[in-house]
Formats: structure tokens, sequence, C-alpha cells
């Protein structure tokens, strides 16, 4: 899910890309020039260049107008692009199933095992406010990248597991990553601290993390909803408390400081602090 520079709610889907404005609903798929319907991530540039990852499609730029795609053919290593990211210079960085791209605007430079990434299925990435990139890999830990090398940390290193799926950064700079079955640890520069349900976290398994206008961490987990985390306790959310699904898959906090839940077979569910509300097929969603 991402918010776009007018207010407009964009989300992925097994079945093209959906855009909410509030009232109505657009759908964007092959028949509108995706190069592929299987979307696993949507991003906005700083230019208004809407970015859409793909399952074996490589990625596809949406300028408003037209799409223009972007594959092996291109100079992609891989047609799974699993994440997109802008850093600060307006480089847009790709996660693909084969290394991390850097793409400056005309030329795609490519990063993998060979030039010291940990692995090359890349899933994740983020910068922090010393412009160092973060990139998390599906089984072979996080790589830290300079600009110039890379340094990578492990279970060697004090990582609860070598499979990261998500990466945040919160509002102290304090470095968050969601594993695939060993839950969530944080990581403040030097030490790694990890939750897991032993701690209460709703479930091992990490999707989203994002954290809310009071400083919470919340977490959304493959099979047990939704945590929210205030620094000591856990709170937990299922569909017992209103959530449409218990399997989250992303999260977003638009600019009013509403939180959004993107799941796997439910839809999409709005928190605005109070209330779950649901968007689903039956209210226009292309896919739930």
């Amino acid at each position: 899910l991402t918010q776009d520079k007018i207010g407009n709610i964009w989300f992925s889907t097994d079945d093209g890309v959906t855009k909410y404005d509030g009232t109505f609903f657009s759908h964007y798929t092959t028949k509108q020039g995706l190069n592929n319907s299987l979307i696993l991530w949507v991003m906005q540039d700083s230019k208004s260049n809407l970015w859409f990852g793909t399952f074996k499609g490589g990625v596809t730029k949406y300028d408003g107008l037209q799409f223009t795609n972007f594959t092996t053919k291109e100079g992609l290593p891989s047609d799974i692009v699993n994440h997109i990211f802008e850093d600060r210079d307006g480089n847009i960085w790709l996660g693909t199933g084969g290394g991390v791209v850097k793409f400056d605007g005309k030329n795609f430079t490519c990063y993998d095992k060979s030039n010291g990434l940990c692995d090359n299925d890349v899933r994740f990435i983020l910068q922090d406010k010393e412009a160092n990139l973060w990139i998390c890999t599906n089984g072979s830990g996080i790589s830290k990248f300079d600009g110039k090398s890379f340094s990578n940390y492990s279970k060697k290193e004090g990582l609860p597991q070598n499979s990261i799926g998500v990466l945040f950064l919160d509002n102290q700079e304090n470095l968050w990553l969601g594993t695939s079955s060993r839950g969530i640890s944080k990581f403040d520069g030097k030490c790694f601290y990890t939750y897991t349900v032993k701690e209460n976290l709703a479930n091992n398994l990490i999707k989203s993390i994002m954290q809310d206008n009071d400083g919470n961490i919340w977490i959304g987990t493959a099979e047990g909803g939704i945590s929210k985390f205030d620094g000591t306790n856990f709170t937990n959310y299922t569909s017992r408390e209103g959530l449409s699904s218990d399997v989250i898959r992303s999260s977003l906090k638009d600019r009013n400081g509403n939180l959004w839940f993107g799941t796997r077979g439910g839809g999409v569910i709005k928190y605005n602090g109070k209330l779950f509300t649901h968007l689903t097929q039956n209210e226009g969603l292309s896919n739930s």
C-alpha cells in the first residue's frame, strides 16, 4: 500500500493495482499497460511517477499517462521485483530475485553476491540518516551498503534468523527487522533485541512494520493478526477484535494518521484509532 501526493491510496493485488480516492476505485492491469498483473510492490517517487514491482514481469513506471516496463531485456537481473525504494538523491532501487538494482534515470547498476551483497534474493530496502542502505534478504541476513562496500549481518552478529522479509526505521533511528519464523528484532546500532510469541507477540512470522503518531510500533503477522508494541507491552488484534483477516501482508500510515493493513483474502483494513473498517471486492477492490 502507498499514498500518493494528492491523497489517493494505491493497493497492490494479485489482479493488478487499485487506486482508491476515498470514494471510487480505479483498476490497472495488463489491459492498461502493466507487464504483469501480479503486483508485489507499489511506490511513488519524488517526481510523482508510480512504480509497480511485479512477479516475473519486471517493474513498471507509470507517469500518469503511459506505462513503461523494464525487464531483463532492459538490464534487470531478474523479473521478480519484490521491493522499490527511492533514496535521498532520487535514485530508484529495486530489490529483485537476482540482487539489488540502482536506476539513476538512465542506467541500471546491479549489485549481487559477487559485489559483496549477502544474498541475491532481496526483499526490502531502506536508507538511514547517514545515507547507508539497508538491504534484507530471504536467507542470508541483511547487508548495509555505504555506497562503496557492503557490511553483512547474520546470526553470527546477533540476528535471530537469516531470513528477513521487512525492515523499518523508527523515529529514533532504531532498525526493526521482521523474520520469517523468529519474531521481530530491534537493532540500535550495537545490539539486537528480539521479541517473539514468548513476549506476547501475536505471531513469529512478520510481514509488515510501521509506527503511529504516538510512537507505537505496529506489527503485521502472517497468521496472528496485528500486534501493537508501546515499548513495553504488546496488544494484539485479531478477527475477534474486528479484523477481516488474521493474515496481514502490508501496512501504511496515511497523512491523517489512519492505519491501513493489506490482508491475504480479507481485503484492506482501515483503523482510525477506534474502529476497524474493511474494503473488499464487495466495495470495489479488484482483489481481496
